[in-house]
């Protein structure tokens, strides 16, 4: 095995920083354009961090688990945490009236974070 699950977690903690800086990042450029679309960029990019979080925390327990039993809780992992992503972005849009486009950004913000994060080597 060339990877714990120890070193999972660590690889998974340290994209979830990119995220949440990157969030941070775009909520104060957009500050410039009015609290609302700050804080539409902290729901929108906070729904995805909290949603990784979350996957991460489900998919990687620490415990031992047949491949079988792994699997689902990654599959597990991820419907929650796309469906808590969904969540914030309804909330966001029809529940507090912020505006799309600082929503959609931050997610996108984020997903990229993501991306970047895992893609670098230390």
């Amino acid at each position: 095995m060339l990877n714990s699950i120890a070193g999972g977690r660590q690889l998974a903690m340290r994209a979830i920083r990119w995220q949440a800086a990157a969030v941070a990042i775009l909520a104060l450029v957009l500050f410039s354009k009015g609290s609302d679309w700050a804080a539409a960029a902290l729901w929108g990019g906070g729904g995805v961090v909290l949603g990784n979080w979350i996957a991460a925390r489900m998919a990687l327990s620490g415990k031992v688990k047949p491949a079988g039993s792994a699997f689902g809780w990654l599959l597990a992992g991820m419907a929650m945490k796309w469906l808590l992503v969904t969540a914030a972005i309804l909330i966001a849009l029809a529940g507090l009236q912020l505006p799309a486009v600082p929503v959609l950004l931050s997610v996108l913000t984020s997903m990229l974070a993501f991306i970047l994060a895992n893609s670098i080597r230390r």
